[in-house]
C-alpha cells in the first residue's frame, strides 16, 4: 500500500513539474505531511517529457521513471521494475515557464519570501490535480518553483526543492530501466505477465 501511495505521490508531483523541448532540471526535494505526517526525501531529474525520481524508503531504494505515458517503479534490491500506465501525458511542460503556468491557473501573487538562497514570489491558486488550495514559491531568477504547498483534507503537504540545476546535461540512460531487470506489467497483474528487459 505504501508503494502505491509513493507512486501516486510521484505522479501527483509530476503534474506540478514541467518541461519544454530542450529543458532539463535536477533537484533534491523534501516532502512533509505525507503518510500521516511523515517526511520523504527524493532526488528528481527531468528532461523533456521524462522524469526520474529516486527515494530511499524503509523497503530500500525506489526509482520511479516516467517516459510519456509509461511509468516504471524500479526496486534495485529486488532487480524488479513495475510497469504502469499514467493517465495520459505527464504534463511535464510547465517548469520551463512556471509563471505562465501560474497565469493559466489564475494564480494570484500573495507575497514574496526567500526559500533558502532563492528569492521567490508566492502564488496562491487551486491545484488542478488535487482540486485543493495550493501555494507555490517561484524563484524569480530561474522562473522555477522551489516550494509547493497543498492544503489537503488530511493536512498540509509541503515540498521544498534545493540544489536546483536548470538546463544542465542529463544522460538518457537516467530514464531507462537497466538491462536484465525483471519487468512486471501492472496492467496485466492478474495474469502476472513478466518479461526481461
Amino acid at each position: 500500500m505504501k508503494r502505491l501511495l509513493f507512486v501516486g505521490l510521484a505522479l501527483v508531483m509530476m503534474s506540478f513539474c514541467a518541461n519544454a523541448h530542450g529543458f532539463t532540471v535536477s533537484y533534491d526535494q523534501t516532502t512533509t505531511g505525507i503518510w500521516g505526517g511523515g517526511t520523504q526525501g527524493t532526488s528528481i531529474k527531468i528532461k523533456d517529457e521524462k522524469m526520474r525520481m529516486e527515494a530511499d524508503t524503509p523497503q530500500g531504494k525506489v526509482i520511479t521513471m516516467v517516459n510519456d505515458t509509461v511509468a516504471y517503479q524500479y526496486i534495485p534490491s529486488q532487480n524488479k521494475a513495475y510497469k504502469m500506465m499514467t493517465k495520459g501525458p505527464t504534463n511535464l511542460k510547465n517548469l520551463s515557464d512556471y509563471r505562465k503556468y501560474m497565469e493559466t491557473l489564475n494564480a494570484k501573487i500573495v507575497g514574496s519570501e526567500s526559500v533558502g538562497d532563492y528569492d521567490c514570489d508566492i502564488y496562491e491558486f487551486t491545484d488542478p490535480g488535487a482540486n485543493v488550495r495550493a501555494r507555490a514559491w517561484v524563484w524569480r531568477a530561474k522562473n522555477f518553483p522551489v516550494k509547493y504547498e497543498l492544503d489537503m483534507a488530511s493536512g498540509l503537504i509541503t515540498t521544498i526543492m534545493k540544489n536546483i540545476k536548470v538546463n544542465e546535461k542529463i544522460d538518457e540512460s537516467e530514464f531507462t530501466v537497466p538491462a536484465g531487470v525483471e519487468i512486471i506489467d501492472m496492467q496485466h497483474a492478474a495474469g502476472q505477465t513478466k518479461t526481461k528487459k
